[in-house]
């Protein structure tokens, strides 16, 4: 038995269990932020943001190009 417990195949599989158990909660946590991100309110809302700003941002741009010209 302490052989058992003690050798290298037991560290081995220890390992295997342990990233296997760990494995589908990270996976799922990863593609909830990658995946449920882009299709959530968070990203329309900063698509609007960012939309409105550029828009103001061209519109200062182009007053000054006709002041220059």
């Amino acid at each position: 038995m302490f052989a058992d417990a003690t050798g290298p195949k037991w560290i081995m599989w220890f390992t295997v269990r342990a990233i296997l158990r760990a494995l589908p909660l990270s996976a799922a946590i990863t593609l909830t932020l990658t995946l449920g991100y882009l299709a959530g309110a968070a990203e329309q809302a900063r698509k609007q943001r960012t939309a409105a700003r550029d828009v103001a941002q061209q519109a200062g741009y182009n007053a000054a190009w006709r002041e220059s010209a």
